[in-house]
């Protein structure tokens, strides 16, 4: 009796952990494929999915940099940076060098949207060298 229930709690506990996501919404990574192709596309993609739906921080973090990488692929000027500061905030957290990167490009951009150049340019250059890094890193790796 004790080993039956000790199984069904240890099988419930597995299942538990197995069904967990720990990646991103799939709908978001549908958009961020349309992203260099198709940015208009994106965009609208983007806006049918409602920010309370995400659920994880990773979420949304992922959707702020994207609304605002789609936002600025399709030439709309943004000058409130509230959201791409939830994603610098969240990757500044992790070892995502490359959205980490990406997002303060954009970031960036924002800056440069209220003519505030000197501040944009140390956004946009802030992870410059640990992500051109990064990247040599992966690429001497793949070349193994």
């Amino acid at each position: 009796m004790r080993t039956t229930a000790l199984a069904t709690i240890l099988f419930t506990f597995c299942l538990l952990v197995a069904c967990t996501r720990s990646e991103p919404s799939y709908k978001l990574v549908q958009a961020d494929s349309l992203m260099q192709k198709s940015p208009d596309s994106a965009l609208r993609f983007l806006r049918e999915i409602y920010p309370e739906e995400l659920r994880t921080a990773e979420d949304k973090a992922y959707y702020a940099l994207l609304i605002t990488q789609a936002q600025d692929k399709n030439f709309i000027t943004q000058t409130d940076d509230s959201l791409i500061c939830i994603a610098v905030q969240y990757y500044d957290s992790t070892e995502c060098i490359p959205k980490q990167a990406k997002a303060y490009y954009y970031w960036g951009c924002i800056k440069r949207n209220k003519n505030n150049h000197p501040e944009a340019l140390k956004k946009i250059l802030y992870r410059y060298n640990p992500c051109k890094k990064a990247f040599r890193w992966q690429v001497s790796r793949t070349h193994l």
